[in-house]
């Protein structure tokens, strides 16, 4: 069975087109509703360079514990120009190109073992990358696991979207 971050990749490439990267407008959500609570919707800001959320799907909105709509990058505490979040988000911009990544969680819900996201970049006239798509994919501990208490995860790398506070650390 397919993740969501694969099918945001085929469905990026289906409305992306011989384009280099699809225009904001031809992301439906009609399209994709069964990804729609795992999204994230980031504005590129330039002069000096940022992001803001611009909106956030219900499940990520849930995971993150803050509230992120409407957010610069650069007011969120946890958030480092020099951290993976900022640099993954940069990487789109600067390579036109999805980028996936797996972050740490430790916020509210103790079950969620990691998410994993795909930055795919948009652009408002089909040149500059002025918005990224983000679509997360949560891994829960299995019935087994709860019943056994084991604890958060180990080993898996800090990254973009989901970092909770504090997380965000390093490049």
């Amino acid at each position: 069975m397919d993740g969501n971050i694969k099918k945001a990749e085929r469905y990026w490439n289906r409305i992306r087109g011989d384009m280099a990267v699809p225009r904001r407008a031809s992301l439906d959500p009609l399209d994709i509703p069964e990804l729609l609570s795992f999204t994230i919707l980031v504005d590129v800001l330039s002069d000096p360079l940022d992001f803001r959320y611009r909106l956030v799907g219900t499940e990520m909105e849930f995971l993150s514990s803050v509230r992120l709509t409407g957010r610069k990058f650069s007011e969120i505490p946890h958030i480092e120009r020099r951290g993976k979040l900022w640099g993954d988000h940069e990487t789109v911009i600067r390579t036109r190109a999805p980028v996936v990544g797996t972050v740490m969680y430790g916020g509210p819900d103790k079950h969620v073992r990691a998410v994993c996201h795909g930055l795919f970049p948009l652009s408002t006239t089909g040149e500059v990358v002025d918005k990224i798509w983000c679509v997360g994919e949560v891994t829960r501990a299995g019935l087994h696991e709860r019943a056994q208490g084991t604890g958060f995860f180990g080993g898996v790398s800090v990254g973009p979207a989901f970092a909770p506070r504090g997380l965000d650390r390093g490049a």
